[in-house]
């Protein structure tokens, strides 16, 4: 970047991203669609991770009974 804020075209670096991995202890996915059908499939377990993730965040610790 530069003193502007914008990128820098002799500094842009280019390379291919690898969209394939596999969830913690889970199903592995190639690409961006198949990681949108894993999450829709556990879309309760995810909104329960992601909410609770967040609070955590929010509160700066992590959260309790009494949360």
């Amino acid at each position: 970047m530069d003193a502007q804020g914008k990128p820098d075209p002799k500094t842009k670096r280019t390379w291919a991203i690898e969209p394939a991995a596999a969830l913690h202890k889970g199903p592995s996915f190639r690409d961006y669609a198949e990681l949108r059908e894993l999450i829709a499939q556990r879309a309760d377990a995810f909104g329960a991770g992601f909410s609770k993730a967040l609070i955590e965040y929010a509160l700066g610790r992590p959260c309790g009974f009494s949360d």
